[in-house]
């Protein structure tokens, strides 16, 4: 077989999936095959109106990734690696009948580029298939895995596992759950229904390798571990730990023992045989199932033979299997295969099991990590006649630096030094750091003193290498790992020198320049070096917005605009046939020193407070309700007394067709954008427990829509938490609206018409009445219970911007006045219009990824919540306008229009309680586009607009 041919097969697998999957997804079949745990997620972590309510969602590649993966489990529901082939690559089979025939389980490979967030898409497969294995296990055949093993290759990998599941160490040593990646990030895993489920799993069934006990749970458990620890054989466990993952306690790999617990999946007989014989494995092997998640996975079939990882897998797979039981395994690396090298070329043996591909490529292109350059310097024109490995006597002893070595170094300071200077203008917290790496730990001592001849030794140079530990004592290395891992926080050290250590898990963000001394040709080891430096560093849109402009650039074979978010290589010779094939592929920038395309900050600009800022500040307003439960009450059961319109989308004859009579429809619909999420129907009827625990649901759900809003409707606190009070009052109104209002006729949920309160449409519709008549209980408070928090503007000191897309700050805090780059020429009109208006006394731009708490929560016209971000505040002597600019044909949208209901509402409660204090009164003002050009033309000035466009 061609080496090409075997080396593209699995991509070109993974690719099909990919577009299979996406067909589905997009024709909306996908539906009718999942299970409402999975439905639930899916639109949870992928809906607009849920990503709009966040600050931070999955990627194009994280969504890819986790929707393959559900696709294959439930959709295609592939049961090995062959069947993945023969479903959607069956034509390739017959070149790799022999590896597939090695794999008898299910098996799913992610490959996705460093820095692109592997861990957050191994998060959501664990919440994915633990909510199911809890909640909807059995449904539609399928059977979810409770129970995981997570391994990791070396001790970096494994710690920053530890945060993302059981939280970071606290200031007395102990991890909290709290403050894992998961529940720090719950807005975006987990669904509000299901947090204190997961919750409750990462407090009491995640176990580490320093466990001293690891059993089942009846919910399932997750073991986090190195794979050493399921090694018998500690010995050579032992002197391969030293070798190939030099920072790891060997000790403590390898001290523990898992104690056995017999359940109701255990055999006690196989358990006591697994403590007779010592084997830690043995337990994992006798579970009734299984799913075993290796990071960085591209470890697991080393060359070293001595490395028995796979072994172990196999080990445990075809016990589980023998037993009857279930067995799954999950790789993810951003680089799996192996690399054989010929004397011509190097080639790359893909995992067969790759089912996605988002590679170094399509991470660049899609701006989600640094752009490369290649830095070859004008003195590194014969470069072919340098020597880049360490000097070294007839018996290769190291005697010091080759002049290469120096030359490369010099390079990487170079420009190192340009980046301090250009960054610290731009962010005075952004500190760029450069790294070193040697080809072997002897050098290191070399590179040190080269270093101190060039000015830099002492707190600026971080080193760190196996044989540190030894040469310093523990408690000092402790120090040095950990400035190693905060060192984006702080100016030094600013450089890092290192041999292997620092591959897998080393996640900084500030690395810009790499030196890479190794004379290694690893395909692996070169894309691992690169990857150390390749997580953004700049996050912000303007970052992003640059990130952009340099791939154009980099496409039409320019110079990038900026270096921020830049990684810069060193040119080494060994890796020269990578270099080429980045550049082939437009992935690099070539760095040749000369003068000629944009600044390192490009035009970025550095926004921050005047000296004067005091005198422009403003501050946003949020009312505080101080009523008492009992006043809430009262208002509760007279506004429940009102009418509420009815659903008349579709008749109510039209909707039992429509609903059918099969059972499967309604648990295929009950978890849709409503939230029905926890409620299952198994009886042919709905009888009268089921029906209320449908209404218990919606009312909870009506709960958590106004505690994501921020508090309640109107921008208050605690109407989510006082309506615990009075459930049974929303229960019982829902209950009459249900029976005699919603369908313009008499209904009864407890016979064969059940099913239509199941329908998507109809769920979404009850949802908003009710969400509409809390919204009305918030506004109709009175002024004396009201109180304000207030939010001055300044509390935001600085910030980054397109220097193209800012005016001066007149009249503002600000030095400049930002205006959008996207169909921002309108509110650019409006600025350049206040700073000619003398009776205009300040005024603030509000930019919502700054600005995060000026806005007016509203509810969408489909029933979700949303946040309200004016354009402007502008303050007079007599008032403060709050505006809003808009294009002529947005006027009318129905969004536009709550908008205005909501900010009207909202205005009015500020102003009840700014009239209590004699304070200026707020008033809201939209202003079209038209008329702003009208006033504009004929020399109007602020109250002009305000008679025209203001909200009376």
């Amino acid at each position: 077989m061609r080496e090409e041919s075997r080396a593209t097969i699995p991509l070109i697998l993974a690719s099909r999936i990919s577009q299979e999957a996406n067909e589905c997804f997009e024709s909306g079949a996908i539906w009718d095959s999942v299970s409402p745990v999975t439905s639930e997620l899916l639109h949870f972590w992928f809906d607009e109106e849920y990503r709009e309510q966040r600050e931070c969602n999955f990627h194009k590649g994280q969504e890819q990734a986790i929707k393959n993966m559900i696709y294959l489990y439930e959709v295609a529901r592939v049961e090995n690696v062959a069947q993945m082939y023969e479903r959607f690559y069956p034509e390739a089979m017959g070149e790799i009948l022999n590896e597939l025939a090695e794999s008898s389980s299910m098996k799913f490979c992610i490959k996705m580029a460093t820095g692109t967030g592997k861990t957050w898409v191994m998060n959501a497969f664990v919440l994915w298939q633990y909510l199911n294995a809890v909640y909807a296990n059995g449904y539609g055949g399928i059977r979810y895995f409770a129970n995981f093993a997570l391994l990791a290759p070396g001790l970096i990998v494994y710690e920053r596992l530890l945060d993302s599941y059981q939280g970071r160490v606290g200031e007395h040593g102990s991890r909290d759950v709290l403050s894992s990646d998961i529940m720090q990030n719950a807005a975006l895993f987990v669904p509000e229904m299901w947090r204190e489920k997961v919750v409750e799993f990462l407090s009491g069934s995640v176990f580490d390798k320093e466990s001293k006990k690891l059993e089942s749970r009846d919910n399932g458990f997750l073991l986090l571990s190195n794979w050493h620890f399921l090694d018998e054989r500690e010995q050579r466990v032992d002197e391969n730990l030293q070798k190939m993952y030099p920072l790891e306690n060997v000790a403590s790999i390898v001290q523990g023992i898992l104690p056995l617990y017999p359940n109701t999946a255990n055999d006690l007989e196989k358990l006591d045989r697994a403590i007779k014989t010592g084997e830690e494995r043995e337990y994992l092997s006798t579970l009734e199932n299984l799913c075993i998640i290796n990071d960085e996975a591209h470890h697991i079939y080393d060359d070293d033979k001595d490395l028995k990882w796979e072994g172990i897998i196999k080990y445990i797979s075809q016990a589980i299997v023998k037993n009857g039981g279930r067995f799954m395994q999950c790789d993810f690396s951003a680089t799996p295969y192996i690399a054989k090298t010929s004397k011509k070329q190097t080639s790359k043996a893909h995992f067969l099991h790759i089912i996605v591909d988002f590679d170094l490529k399509t991470a660049i292109h899609s701006a989600l990590v640094k752009n490369i350059s290649l830095s070859k310097r004008n003195f590194f024109s014969s470069i072919e006649s340098l020597d880049f490995r360490a000097l070294r006597d007839s018996d290769g002893k190291i005697l010091g630096l080759s002049q290469g070595q120096e030359v490369m170094i010099d390079a990487g300071l170079q420009q190192l030094e340009l980046l301090e200077g250009e960054f610290i203008k731009l962010d005075s917290s952004k500190y760029p750091k450069m790294l070193i790496v040697c080809e072997q730990q002897e050098v290191v001592e070399f590179v040190e003193r080269y270093l101190e001849t060039k000015g830099l030794s002492g707190e600026s140079v971080l080193s760190i290498h196996s044989g540190k530990k030894n040469d310093i004592g523990e408690q000092e290395y402790m120090r040095i790992k950990s400035r190693l891992f905060a060192m984006d926080k702080h100016k030094e050290p600013r450089v890092v020198i290192s041999v292997l250590m620092l591959r897998e898990g080393f996640d900084v963000s500030n690395i810009c320049v790499i030196v890479p001394l190794r004379a290694s040709e690893s395909a692996i080891l070169i894309e691992q070096t690169i990857g150390r430096g390749l997580r953004l560093m700049w996050r912000d849109n303007a970052g992003a917005q640059m990130r952009q402009e340099n791939l154009k650039a980099l496409q039409n074979g320019q110079k990038p605009k900026s270096y921020i978010d830049h990684l810069f290589i060193v040119e080494h010779p060994s890796f020269q046939r990578f270099y080429d094939e980045m550049i082939r592929e437009h992935l690099v920038f070539v760095d040749t020193g000369e003068q000629g395309g944009g600044s390192v900050a490009g035009d970025l600009l550095h926004i921050g407070l005047k000296p004067d800022y005091e005198a422009y500040d403003m501050a946003w307003h949020r009312v505080v309700s101080n009523h008492t439960q009992t006043r809430l009450n009262e208002r509760l059961e007279t506004l429940l007394q009102k009418p509420l319109p009815h659903f008349d989308a579709f008749s109510l004859e039209s909707l039992k067709q429509i609903a059918g009579t099969k059972e499967k429809f309604v648990l295929e619909n009950l978890t849709t954008q409503t939230q029905f999420g926890g409620f299952e129907i198994s009886a042919e009827l709905f009888n009268a427990g089921a029906y209320g625990e449908f209404l218990r649901v919606l009312c909870e759900n009506l709960s958590g829509k106004l505690e994501r809003s921020g508090g309640n409707v109107s921008g208050g606190k605690g109407l989510s938490v006082r309506l615990q009070g009075v459930e049974h009052l929303l229960i019982k109104r829902i209950d009459r609206y249900i029976r005699y209002e919603l369908f313009k006729q008499s209904f009864n949920p407890l016979d064969s018409s059940w099913r239509v309160l199941c329908l998507k449409d109809v769920g979404e519709y009850i949802i908003k009445v009710f969400l509409e008549l809390l919204q009305e209980l918030e506004s109709t408070q009175e002024s004396l219970e009201m109180t304000l928090e207030s939010r001055y503007f300044s509390e935001v000191e600085e910030f980054l911007y397109r220097q193209e897309f800012c005016l001066d700050g007149i009249k503002s805090i600000y030095t400049h006045t930002p205006f959008p780059s996207n169909k921002g020429g309108l509110e650019k009109t409006f600025i350049e219009w206040i700073h000619t208006q003398g009776d205009i006394v300040r005024f603030i731009k509000i930019i919502e990824s700054q600005h995060s708490f000026a806005y007016i929560p509203y509810i969408r016209a489909n029933g979700m919540f949303g946040r309200y971000f004016v354009d402007f505040m502008v303050e007079s002597e007599r008032e403060i306008y709050i505006i809003e600019t808009k294009s002529q044909k947005d006027m009318r949208a129905e969004d536009v229009l709550r908008k205005k209901s909501a900010a009207i509402s909202y205005v009015e409660q500020v102003n009840a309680a700014l009239a209590a204090r004699g304070q200026k009164l707020w008033r809201y003002v939209l202003v079209g586009e038209g008329s702003l050009h009208s006033i504009i033309a004929r020399g109007g000035g602020l109250s002009e607009l305000v008679s025209l466009c203001g909200v009376k």
